[in-house]
């Protein structure tokens, strides 16, 4: 009777112990597909991030990946964005003076430009450059937005932009410049239509 009563004990010792085997190759095995991950997200720079969460006592383990979307993930340098600033605020200068600020943080910019009078200043932003832009519109102006570029663009002159800051009327009162009622200052035309004659 006790040589049973060994026996089973042993056997049950010997089950769990294949078990406990078991879920230790298994965590190796995952551990070994999250570092492949891990290694191609590398090489490819900024790609997905993957955590695993293993419950205490459990079998269970669950493996999460984010796709490196969130605030900041992926973003490019300033000098990887080309810029271009157009001014629709009627007042002389300003492109000027944004796109020299933009200048000194690093951003490679086109001449400035001249653009249709509108109200809102907005960072128009090219596919795949919508984090840039919210990095940028607080550079401009605390009220500046940001929208998507529509295709083919409103503006003349984008082709080798990545962003395109226009600076609208609320940027003149922002500013504190003074309107140039549209008078010919003999600036350069953008090349879109119905452009004031403002000077960028």
């Amino acid at each position: 009777m006790g040589v049973r009563r060994h026996a089973v004990v042993e056997g049950t010792f010997t089950r769990s112990m294949l078990a406990a085997a078991a879920r230790g190759l298994g965590l190796v095995a995952v551990a070994v597909g999250v570092g492949v991950i891990l290694l191609q997200a590398t090489d490819e720079g900024g790609g997905p991030s993957v955590s695993i969460d293993v419950a205490a006592g459990s079998d269970e383990t669950t493996t999460t990946t984010t796709d490196g979307l969130g605030p900041g993930a992926g973003l490019r340098p300033p000098s990887q964005v080309q810029v271009l600033v157009l001014n629709a605020a009627r007042v002389e200068g300003v492109a000027g003076t944004i796109t020299e600020k933009l200048q000194q943080i690093g951003h490679p910019t086109l001449p400035p430009g001249n653009a249709p009078p509108q109200d809102e200043t907005v960072v128009y932003y090219k596919p795949g450059f919508e984090a840039e832009a919210a990095t940028v519109a607080p550079e401009v102006s605390e009220t500046t937005l940001t929208q998507p570029l529509s295709d083919p663009s409103p503006f003349a002159g984008t082709e080798e932009a990545d962003l395109v800051i226009v600076l609208g009327t609320n940027f003149a009162g922002d500013s504190g410049g003074t309107d140039s009622g549209g008078t010919d200052s003999g600036g350069t035309d953008s090349g879109g239509t119905d452009t004031t004659d403002t000077t960028a």
